[in-house]
């Protein structure tokens, strides 16, 4: 039996077998050694694609945000800062940015004129006379205050029986009359000059660095304004102007030039009137 059992074991049938086997089980392992790794190599391939699509959209992502970013600071923060700083320049906004800023902006600016309009409006009502347009007497106040101090002429003008226009023509052409003694006092004077409307029929022109050696012009332009308003016309009476003036380089001068020119006015008044005198 043992040399039964050792010719089983170590004759060369057996050992032909075994290699047989032994080479079968090389061949599975390679072969399962070589579709594991070409497994893995496949899978390390797709996972290498999806980490490489992964970082693009990792990039296009940051791309985007950069873009969201910059589009965001172009059309919205950067008009924001500039429209506060407008606002607080009180300047008009710049119409930049998205729509809906440009849209905001154009309304603040239409805005801001509109109130810019009412502002002026409401600064020449305040300071000008309503039927003529000139300076009105709250403005002479002032002028009057510092007449003298830069060697001003001051001319107080009254309309010659103005009582009687209103009276026997009446008050339209009393207005009408009034507004043609302003539209001969604007155009006759200099664009420097001060004319103001300061009461009724009275008014008041403040002749800029006019010295006492433009007396003869002064009386030139009122012989040519009461030549004018002599002749009427359209629809109104004839008309004259008294008229006085006091330089600041006068003579015995009081300390207000105003009262100065008055007493020259009154001296006109009762010479006859339509006239002018000096102090």
């Amino acid at each position: 039996q043992l040399e039964k059992a050792e010719s089983l074991l170590f004759d060369q049938h057996y050992r032909d077998a075994k290699n047989r086997i032994s080479e079968n089980v090389s061949q599975c392992s390679a072969a399962l050694i070589e579709t594991t790794r070409s497994a893995q190599q496949e899978r390390a391939q797709r996972l290498s694609s999806l980490i490489r699509r992964e970082a693009l959209l990792i990039l296009v992502m940051l791309v985007l945000v950069f873009a969201l970013v910059f589009l965001t600071s172009l059309l919205i923060i950067r008009p924001i800062r500039r429209y506060v700083a407008s606002v607080i320049a009180g300047e008009a906004m710049p119409e930049e940015g998205a729509h809906e800023l440009r849209f905001l902006s154009r309304n603040y600016n239409e805005i801001r004129r509109q109130n810019q309009l009412h502002r002026e409006q409401l600064s020449y009502d305040a300071t000008h006379d309503t039927l003529t347009g000139l300076l009105n007497r709250s403005v002479f106040e002032k002028l009057r205050s510092r007449c003298e101090e830069h060697g001003n002429a001051m001319l107080l003008l009254d309309v010659d029986h103005f009582k009687q226009i209103n009276d026997g023509y009446g008050h339209d052409i009393g207005d009408r009359a009034l507004e043609r003694v302003a539209e001969l006092l604007r155009t006759n004077f200099r664009a420097e000059d001060y004319v103001c409307r300061i009461g009724g029929d009275e008014f008041a022109v403040i002749m800029v660095h006019a010295g006492s050696n433009l007396r003869g012009l002064v009386e030139e332009k009122i012989r040519r304004l009461n030549s004018i308003l002599a002749e009427g016309g359209d629809g109104l009476p004839p008309m004259s102007l008294s008229v006085g003036v006091a330089f600041c380089d006068r003579e015995n001068a009081t300390e207000d030039i105003f009262k100065d020119a008055d007493t020259a006015l009154y001296r006109v008044k009762e010479a006859g009137r339509c006239g002018v005198d000096f102090y």
